[in-house]
């Protein structure tokens, strides 16, 4: 059996992560970054786009069973709503 003392490089030259958790932590990042790229345009960002997608799956939704449904705190919640209320 091989010790490990340092991350591996993938193909890729991103360095291999033995932590499911932090692979996953990335991963959402990564894919976090590439909608905003393109949502920037709308000026919109990533979490706000998740949240009007909840609300257009749930119309009627409450506010606490969307921050349920989304596993986000009342006060990001709030600040996120507020946020796309300004655009209107």
């Amino acid at each position: 059996m091989s010790k490990r003392y340092g991350p591996e490089k993938s193909s890729i030259g991103v360095p291999e992560l033995h932590c499911a958790c932090a692979t996953v932590r990335r991963a959402s990042r990564l894919i976090t970054q590439m909608y905003s790229d393109h949502l920037g345009v709308a000026e919109i960002k990533a979490a706000q786009m998740a949240l009007l997608m909840a609300v257009q799956a749930r119309p009627g939704i409450t506010a606490v069973m969307l921050g349920k449904t989304m596993a986000l705190d009342k006060t990001t919640l709030s600040r996120n709503l507020k946020l796309l209320q300004k655009r209107d």
